[in-house]
């Protein structure tokens, strides 16, 4: 009897064996992701400790780091994290209620909880807090970059009402502000708020708005603004199929060579779609070949692949209109 009782015992032992490895396997991909929280907002304080550098020392090369950073950061980016940013840097009320409007509750009572789930942040954020705000205002610098990390989370979630009505109020802020070291930052909300208006449908309506940024961007000899304004304009005229309006608009500017790799492969793609459809085939394909060498080696490849298409396609038609005219000459 003990030997049969041995037998039919292992099956409740494995299942429980079952049980306590998944329940371990949750515990551990929770820490994981506490940890990668804590990492990104800990990543995202240290850039606001240098756009507070950059506006001390009127330095806008200090910019650069933290707006490049982003693209970092949107990897990572979740409510959780905006809203432990948000709460540790906003002093103001009126600030902690505007955002709240995107990205939920900010209010945390700490009396009703335990010591183990408190947040640390409060405490970690609190001389940074004080640093970044002047005479009870937050520096714009670091009040814009707050509101890039909402916009993005919203575009990446689907909240596209919302990102416009975000968009706006940061298109606001960059114009009422003409320092700098608000430069770097400005680029990169001239980016978003196109992609704002274009997931609604309404990216041919910022065309004039575009164009006087644009013109106030190469008098300020803002070259990261000018290139991407650039881009932002050729990509309206090219969905509408505007492509006079888009060879005009590149025969009566300069485009800034100094600028990143990926403002110069949006630019060089545009380019082989405008050549391409004046019949230029050979033009087109140089500019799309130029177009991919300046792609980031990692990521990017849905873009990658969009210019792939593109080239292989104006191969193929140049190659069938040679053939064509062979032909005929025959």
């Amino acid at each position: 009897m003990a030997a049969v009782m041995e037998v039919d015992n292992p099956e409740p032992l494995k299942n429980g064996a079952k049980e306590v490895n998944g329940e371990d396997a949750l515990a551990k991909a929770a820490a994981e992701k506490e940890n990668l929280e804590t990492t990104t907002v800990e990543d995202i304080k240290d850039f606001i400790k240098l756009l507070e550098r950059a506006v001390t020392a009127g330095d806008a090369r200090l910019v650069v780091r933290p707006v490049r950073g982003l693209a970092y950061i949107r990897k990572n980016l979740n409510v959780a994290v905006v809203r432990r940013v948000i709460r540790g840097v906003c002093i103001n009320k009126d600030d902690k209620i505007y955002f709240a409007q995107f990205v939920g509750d900010l209010t945390v009572d700490d009396s009703t909880m335990d010591d183990s789930k408190k947040s640390p942040y409060g405490s970690v954020f609190q001389k940074l807090a004080n640093t970044i705000h002047k005479q009870g205002t937050m520096i714009p610098e670091v009040n814009v970059y707050l509101h890039l990390l909402v916009l993005i989370h919203l575009l990446d979630n689907g909240k596209n009402a919302e990102a416009l009505a975000c968009a706006d109020t940061l298109m606001g802020k960059v114009i009422s502000n003409t320092r700098r070291t608000m430069d770097p930052l400005a680029a990169r909300v001239y980016f978003l708020y196109a992609r704002a208006y274009e997931v609604n449908g309404r990216l041919s309506s910022l065309r004039r708005f575009l164009l006087c940024r644009l013109r106030t961007s190469t008098l300020r000899q803002d070259e990261e603004g000018q290139a991407t304004l650039i881009n932002a304009l050729l990509r309206s005229y090219i969905q509408d199929n505007l492509y006079d309006q888009a060879e005009k608009l590149v025969g009566k500017l300069s485009y800034p060579e100094s600028v990143h790799n990926n403002h110069l492969a949006r630019f060089q793609y545009y380019l082989g779609r405008i050549k391409a459809t004046k019949l230029d085939y050979s033009e087109a394909h140089q500019h799309l070949l130029q177009a991919s060498r300046k792609v980031p080696t990692h990521g990017a490849i849905g873009f990658k692949q969009t210019v792939s298409s593109a080239s292989y396609s104006v191969v193929a038609v140049r190659d069938l209109f040679i053939c064509a005219c062979l032909s005929l000459s025959v």
